[in-house]
């Protein structure tokens, strides 16, 4: 799984467009039970838990798309030389919901096309019907090929195909 790895409003806000069909959910409005990386108060397992499961129900309404994939990371993850654990995979998430308004986390075990089950993944809050839709998106905002890239997510099938990164 790539070392690159929101809570909203109850159902998907569905977008058409010519082509790729995008489908848009509401921003993000991340639970405030725990810090942000000014606070000083840590995050827990608890709080990315609280994040996924408040985003869950919007989620579900991308099942079978593609979706920008912003970060996967889990305890113990080491990126450009920070060890993540659960308070640092969430100010990463801050920075993340930050920068985008509508950023999603997920947990990689709720979704059959990931080969690790066990990781907290951010995505952005859209989907498109293509890969090239995910991935222009990507490119549109300027995230470098390694921090941004096209993840068709699927309770069903399995990770073969669902990935498909960007050029450097």
């Amino acid at each position: 799984m790539p070392a690159r790895v929101s809570s909203g409003e109850p159902g998907p806000v569905v977008t058409t467009a010519p082509a790729p069909v995008t489908v848009t959910v509401a921003p993000s409005t991340s639970p405030s039970t725990s810090s942000s990386s000014s606070s000083g108060v840590e995050a827990t397992t608890a709080t990315l838990q609280a994040v996924v499961d408040a985003d869950r129900n919007a989620m579900e309404g991308f099942d079978g798309m593609w979706v920008p994939q912003l970060s996967s990371k889990k305890s113990g993850t080491v990126d450009n030389g920070t060890v993540y654990d659960a308070s640092s995979i969430y100010r990463h998430y801050e920075s993340l919901v930050s920068g985008e308004t509508n950023v999603r986390m997920l947990w990689s075990g709720d979704w059959s096309v990931y080969r690790e089950s066990d990781y907290w993944v951010v995505v952005a809050g859209e989907g498109f019907a293509t890969a090239a839709g995910a991935n222009a998106w990507c490119d549109a905002r300027g995230f470098p090929a390694d921090d941004c890239f096209a993840k068709r997510l699927s309770h069903t099938a399995g990770p073969a195909g669902s990935t498909e990164l960007r050029s450097s």
